[in-house]
């Protein structure tokens, strides 16, 4: 029996099951926070080599309708989705056939990418996106059969933490674009925050943009992060370039979140 002092939304998810598809960098660190936290696991994968000994494993493959059958057989209250958004009808062909056939009665967090939103503009979850592109299309599938599931989808910045970052990637590079742009950012922490206060909170269906608060210019921050890390510079082009911030403020109106992240990484 639970504690007076306890929040009764904690009683209430003690027994609750959680599967989430796909175990990649993410997957596999939400998957071990929620583990943490209580909660009953299970994780999908490729291969057993990401499998550790205390989350249930199910071998999964998006082309492979038969590898599905371990949401049955798990049957998680809740699916997290974190496969990211590809350019891919096979992805499109799962997100379709997936939600149709094995999400029914169950709440879903999908993680999209703020990469919906066109490249110049201040944008929030009201903003108009690129239809036609994959990422929305990638929603979409989701979508068209939310009727018989609740859906929530979170649209992730560029995800960071001290072990990755795009730097990496743009070190060295000539020409970049957009110097007088905005990074749009997000800490690993903080997403894996927001889709547990998601869970506790009991919210069902909604959409929601992950993204730091901080938005320094894109050749301010980059050179700053190489030189900090002590890689090669970037060198950007002496051009105005495109603007494109992604407000992440509404998500913050949810119980217990708020961004800890440091897109900086401590350098300052």
């Amino acid at each position: 029996m639970c504690l007076e002092q306890l929040n009764s939304h904690v009683c209430l998810h003690l027994d609750m099951k959680i599967m989430i598809i796909g175990g990649g960098w993410l997957g596999m660190s939400l998957a071990k926070r929620l583990k943490k936290d209580g909660y009953e696991v299970a994780i999908t994968g490729r291969n057993r080599v990401i499998a550790t000994e205390d989350l249930n494993f199910f071998q999964f493959e998006i082309a492979d309708r038969e590898s599905w059958s371990g949401i049955d057989q798990f049957d998680p209250e809740v699916v997290v989705i974190c496969i990211p958004p590809l350019k891919s009808d096979d992805q499109l062909f799962f997100l379709e056939e997936f939600s149709a056939s094995r999400l029914k009665g169950r709440r879903v967090i999908y993680t999209s990418s703020t990469g919906v939103y066109y490249s110049e503009g201040i944008f929030d979850e009201e903003s108009l996106v690129e239809e036609s592109g994959w990422i929305r299309k990638s929603e979409k599938s989701l979508l068209s059969d939310s009727v018989s599931f609740d859906l929530v989808i979170l649209r992730l910045g560029g995800l960071i933490d001290q072990d990755r970052h795009p730097i990496y990637h743009l070190q060295g590079r000539k020409d970049l674009s957009d110097p007088n742009g905005v990074v749009n950012l997000v800490h690993r922490i903080d997403v894996i925050h927001a889709i547990k206060c998601l869970i506790d909170s009991n919210i069902h269906n909604g959409l929601y943009n992950l993204v730091s608060p901080d938005h320094p210019k894109r050749e301010e921050y980059y050179t700053k992060m190489a030189g900090f890390l002590k890689l090669e510079l970037p060198e950007f082009k002496k051009e105005k370039g495109n603007y494109k911030e992604v407000k992440g403020d509404k998500i913050t109106q949810l119980q217990g979140f708020k961004y800890q992240g440091d897109i900086w990484l401590s350098l300052r």
